[in-house]
C-alpha cells in the first residue's frame, strides 16, 4: 500500500506479536479503525482540492455541490473520525462517508457500508457482527486501532481491498432526458397512482399551480415503483440509472432512492432544461422531508427559468414558497419575478448576478431564515440591488402557509 494511504494504525498494529482475536467485528471497531482523515479521503476519492488541516482535512463536501471546501474530517476526542459541513450542516462520521461516496443509504444499505468500511481499514468483512457492539477498550491513548481488535495489517494491496472510484457523475442531458420521462409518465392527474399527492397539493392549494410547473407523482412504493425501474433501465441502462443518483442497489437489485419521497419537483437551468429532481414526503413524517438525488444538489435556484431583470427580484426558501409567493403577488397586482433557495443556508454568491435594481428577501419567519438575511443582502447589494426589502410571512413560518391561509 501506498505510504500516503497507509493509516497510522496499520504499521502500529504490525508491533503485536500475538494480537487478540475478537469473537466477531462490529461497527465500534470498524469506525475506531478508520482513524486517519487524510487516508479515508484519499481512497475514497474525496481529497481532490482538499485543505490540510491539523487534525484532518477540509474537503469538497459531497452532500452538496460547492467550489470551495467546507466539510470538515477531523479525529474527534474519542479517536474517530467526526464529519461536518459548516455550509449545509450535514454531520456523521466515517461510516456517513463511506456511504455517500458509494451512493449508499447509511441506515438502508448499513450491512454494504460496514462491509466496505472494513475493506478499507483492512479488515476482513467476514468477520463482521451486526448484532449489539461490544466496546473492545483502547490500546494506549487513541491507540493502534486494528490491535484493538486482533486484525493483522495488509502489507501489499489485493483485490479485496481495491475500492473502486466513486461512480462518474451523470452528465446533464442524459439526466434531463430521465427526467421528462419520469415527469411525464408521473403526471399528477385523477388516476390512483397519484390521488394522495395530489390531495395533499389541493389542500394547500397548489394543485393547480404544481401542475403548470410539470411536477409530478412517483407510485407508492411497490408493483409500481419496481415497473417504473424496470422500464427506465430497460431505456437508459442500468449504470445511467445507477450513476443518475435516483436509484440505490439493494443487493442485486435496483430500488427508488428515499421510495417514500413521492412527490417530484423538477429545479431547472436556465435554459428550461431539468437539472436535477428535488423529491418530498407527502405523509406526516416530517423528518428529512426533502432530498435531492445522491451527487446531484440544485445547483441554482427554483424559478430561474422564469426571470425577468425589469422586475422586483424575490428571493424565498424553496419551490413550494416561489408558487405561493408568485399567487399572492399576482392577486394583489405586484410584478415580480420569485426565486427559491434550495434551503436557508444554502445561498452561492454568484446567484446575486440574477438581481435587478430592486430586491425582496422573503426568507422564512424562523431563526434560519433571519440568520441567511444579513449575507445574501449584502452580496444583493453588492451585485447593483439599490432598493432592498425584507418581507416576512404574514401567517405561519412561510408563504405556502400564508396561502394555505388565505380565502380563496
Amino acid at each position: 500500500m501506498h505510504a500516503a494511504l497507509r493509516a497510522p494504525a496499520l504499521t502500529l498494529a504490525a508491533a503485536f506479536t500475538k494480537p487478540r482475536m475478537a469473537p466477531g467485528l462490529t461497527s465500534v471497531e470498524v469506525r475506531r479503525a478508520l482513524d486517519d482523515p487524510r487516508a479515508l479521503c484519499h481512497r475514497l476519492g474525496l481529497d481532490r482540492g482538499a485543505r490540510r488541516q491539523r487534525s484532518g482535512l477540509m474537503i469538497l463536501c459531497p452532500w452538496h455541490d460547492e467550489k470551495t471546501p467546507s466539510c470538515s474530517v477531523r479525529v474527534a476526542q474519542d479517536g474517530t473520525i467526526a464529519v461536518h459541513c459548516h455550509a449545509c450542516g450535514a454531520s456523521g462520521d466515517a461510516l456517513s462517508l463511506v456511504a455517500v461516496a458509494h451512493r449508499l443509504d447509511v441506515r438502508r444499505d448499513f450491512r454494504d457500508v460496514l462491509s466496505e468500511a472494513a475493506r478499507i481499514a483492512g479488515l476482513d468483512p467476514a468477520h463482521l457482527r451486526f448484532g449489539a457492539p461490544t466496546t473492545i477498550p483502547f490500546v494506549g491513548r487513541r491507540g493502534p486501532a486494528l490491535a484493538k481488535v486482533g486484525a493483522r495489517p495488509a502489507t501489499k494491496p489485493s483485490a479485496s481491498l481495491s475500492l473502486a472510484p466513486p461512480p462518474e457523475a451523470l452528465d446533464d442531458p442524459t439526466f434531463a432526458a430521465i427526467a421528462s420521462v419520469l415527469l411525464h409518465i408521473g403526471r399528477i392527474d385523477e388516476g390512483p397512482l397519484s390521488k394522495d399527492v395530489a390531495l395533499y397539493l389541493a389542500q394547500r392549494k397548489l394543485l393547480d399551480l404544481a401542475r403548470a410547473e410539470g411536477w409530478a407523482a412517483l407510485p407508492a412504493s411497490g408493483k409500481a415503483q419496481a415497473a417504473w425501474i424496470e422500464m427506465l433501465v430497460s431505456v437508459f441502462g442500468r449504470d445511467v440509472m445507477e450513476r443518475s443518483g435516483l436509484l440505490w442497489k439493494r443487493g442485486s437489485a435496483l430500488v427508488f432512492a428515499h421510495p417514500e419521497h413521492r412527490l417530484i419537483i423538477p429545479w431547472r437551468a436556465a435554459d428550461g432544461a431539468v437539472q436535477t429532481l428535488q423529491r418530498r414526503r407527502v405523509d406526516t413524517i416530517t423528518d428529512k422531508k426533502y432530498v435531492f438525488p445522491a451527487g446531484r444538489p440544485a445547483r441554482e435556484l427554483y424559478g430561474l427559468d422564469k426571470v425577468r431583470t425589469d422586475t422586483t427580484f424575490a428571493i424565498v426558501e424553496g419551490a413550494a414558497d416561489v408558487l405561493a409567493l408568485r399567487w399572492l403577488l399576482s392577486r394583489d397586482g405586484i410584478d415580480a419575478t420569485v426565486v427559491g433557495l434550495p434551503g436557508a443556508q444554502r445561498w452561492d454568491t454568484a446567484w446575486a448576478r440574477h438581481a435587478g435594481p430592486r430586491a425582496i428577501l422573503g426568507l422564512d419567519a424562523d431563526r434560519a431564515g433571519h440568520l441567511a438575511v444579513g449575507g445574501i443582502a449584502h452580496d444583493l447589494v453588492l451585485a447593483g440591488v439599490a432598493h432592498l426589502e425584507r418581507w416576512k410571512p404574514r401567517i405561519g413560518k412561510d408563504w405556502a402557509d400564508t396561502l394555505r391561509a388565505e380565502r380563496i
